[in-house]
């Protein structure tokens, strides 16, 4: 959905606003199981540890959180705050392009695997992840 001067796109677990070369999400108080966004102090958790986790990929993407200030001054809710990609830079629309992608892709797969090689594991790590479902 589009207002103008800003641009709203929705999932089932978050509201992302983009506005200018900035992008914006809001998690939606949720509680779906295996993400549980029910609380304002477990959405400002949920948008930390997004930051944390996604700006070692896009350091230059992941900006931050910020607080949304309610009619009265105080923080009401919490956001992810991102730098906007250009549309035409999406992967769907690089691939519709016919773009060469495969050393784009296989430099991503590096990234990552080289994250997941130093992340922590154990059995306990597991058992924790599966019992939740």
């Amino acid at each position: 959905m589009t207002a103008g001067w800003m641009t709203r796109h929705e999932t089932h677990i978050a509201v992302v606003l983009l506005a200018g070369d900035r992008a914006y999400k809001i998690k939606k108080p949720v509680d779906m199981g295996s993400l549980d966004f029910s609380t304002r102090a477990k959405r400002l958790a949920a948008c930390r540890r997004e930051v944390e986790l996604n700006a070692r990929f896009a350091p230059d993407v992941y900006l931050g959180v910020a607080d949304i200030i309610g009619p009265d001054g105080e923080p009401c809710d919490h956001l992810v705050v991102m730098r906007r990609m250009p549309d035409e830079r999406r992967l769907s629309a690089l691939v519709r392009a016919g773009e060469p992608l495969t050393d784009t892709i296989r430099q991503l797969a590096r990234t990552i695997a080289a994250v997941h090689s130093s992340a922590r594991s154990s059995p306990t790590l597991w058992w924790r992840w599966v019992s939740r479902k």
